[in-house]
């Protein structure tokens, strides 16, 4: 089935991965803390998915976000982050970390079980949300994540740019009007430097000019604010043929 990384202080929630994976066949390796886990990411053979409690990942002393992002093998690693609350702030969180998934404790069977077989199974680079709105940005973000895949977020065309660069990223869906840099001079990089990453536009202006000049620009996908949850997540799928 696949070898899950289990990084958690707790022994008990260790204990209950341990009993819920290994009863589905999947090969279990356990780590209290990030240098624990290292000798399980820096050898020849990684993870095919990492469950981590988000204060092991960005803890002060020994933070185990270095050891994920320094390896490049491990960037396209599903990353399913956990933690005992449940609150924006701490989903938010996950996301800014490149969580795949995201799940609060305690755990239910079949929600770990779920968790664990959408993130591997949908193992594509992450997927990058660009919107200058935080309100947009965090219900994309939501509506991806829903889906099985990483999210990374950026408040403008620019930060998406430092994302792309330093991530595997299959995806980018971004606004259109946006600050510093706007969603056509995104694309226009994006096709020009990473032309493998696809690219889907979104604007709240409404009309056949401004389709024309998204699609026309090399956009891959485009839609018009408002949208419903299943029509983004339509375009996802057909763009990504997942």
């Amino acid at each position: 089935m696949g070898r899950v990384l289990v990084v958690d202080p707790d022994d008990a929630f260790r204990k209950h991965c341990e009993e819920v994976l290994q009863a589905d066949g999947y090969e279990l390796l356990q780590a209290r803390n990030a240098a624990e886990a290292a000798s399980f990411l820096i050898g020849d053979s990684v993870p095919d998915a990492i469950i981590a409690d988000i204060a092991v990942v960005t803890a002060e002393d020994k933070p185990m976000l270095p050891l994920l992002r320094c390896n490049k093998r491990l960037r396209n690693t599903p990353l399913i982050l956990t933690s005992g609350e449940s609150d924006y702030a701490t989903f938010s969180l996950a996301l800014k970390l490149g969580a795949r998934e995201f799940v609060a404790k305690p755990v239910a069977r079949a929600v770990l079980l779920s968790k664990v077989k959408q993130a591997i199974t949908k193992a594509v680079g992450a997927i990058v949300v660009a919107d200058d709105s935080d309100c947009i940005r965090g219900l994309l973000a939501k509506i991806v994540q829903r889906h099985g895949y990483a999210v990374l977020t950026a408040a403008n065309g620019r930060e998406a740019l430092d994302l792309i660069k330093n991530n595997e990223v299959s995806l980018v869906i971004s606004d259109i009007m946006m600050p510093e840099m706007n969603g056509l001079e995104l694309l226009s990089a994006v096709k020009r430097d990473r032309p493998d990453v696809r690219v889907l536009l979104v604007t709240g202006k409404k009309g056949e000019q401004t389709k024309v000049e998204a699609i026309g620009s090399g956009a891959d996908g485009y839609i018009t604010k408002p949208f419903k949850n299943y029509e983004i997540t339509h375009l996802i799928s057909t763009i990504l043929g997942s």
